[in-house]
């Protein structure tokens, strides 16, 4: 599919909410980070609009473009860290109890943060669930969003290492004669004439 015409430009926000749209990001959220008020209908009213749909297709059209897949690998980037960074400590308070601490849920701190950072410690959590000793919840899994991060970075140590030709282009290529053989199969036999002579 070859790239739609630029379409007429519009305002600043609302191409930015365009731009996040195309890479799959959610209505409500793409308002977010285009800078619109979810609250004020934003979202709605720009994903209503014909011209915004026409910049949505307009950038979808380019393809994955090297911007294209910085965007998107910035996106997963930021998801991943704000689940990798995590803290417990962000959600709960520690309470004497007798001559023990214990744990206790307590999200005050969490909802006195401006919304964007109270949005981003909450996307940590997985789930939140009410016992007969209270809620409880979990998190995302820490270790596995920091193993996608450090694989993303290339900090992965290398496990396998595959042999290359001598251009470095292709594998290598091994070319076994027949004197190689032979050589191969006196020097197996010499080794086990010496281990006999030994025993």
């Amino acid at each position: 599919m070859s790239a739609l015409p630029v379409p007429k430009d519009i305002d600043a926000k609302r191409k930015a909410y365009a731009f996040e749209r195309s890479l799959g990001i959610p209505p409500a959220e793409a308002c977010r980070r285009a800078g619109g008020k979810v609250d004020n209908g934003h979202a709605t009213k720009w994903e209503r609009a014909p011209a915004v749909q026409k910049w949505i297709a307009y950038y979808r059209s380019l393809g994955q473009t090297e911007e294209i897949l910085a965007a998107k690998r910035a996106r997963i980037e930021e998801e991943l860290q704000i689940v990798g960074f995590a803290s417990m400590d962000d959600f709960v308070t520690l309470a004497p109890a007798g001559d023990r601490m214990l744990p206790v849920l307590d999200l005050s701190s969490i909802g006195k943060l401006p919304d964007g950072e109270r949005r981003a410690a909450l996307a940590a959590v997985k789930t939140v669930r009410y016992t007969e000793n209270g809620p409880t919840f979990e998190l995302h899994g820490k270790l596995e969003a920091l193993a996608q991060l450090r694989d993303m970075h290339g900090f992965k140590a290398v496990t396998k290492i595959a042999p290359t030709n001598a251009a470095g282009d292709g594998p290598a290529e091994m070319i076994v004669t027949d004197s190689d053989r032979v050589k191969a199969l006196e020097q197996l036999l010499a080794r086990h004439g010496a281990q006999a002579s030994a025993a």
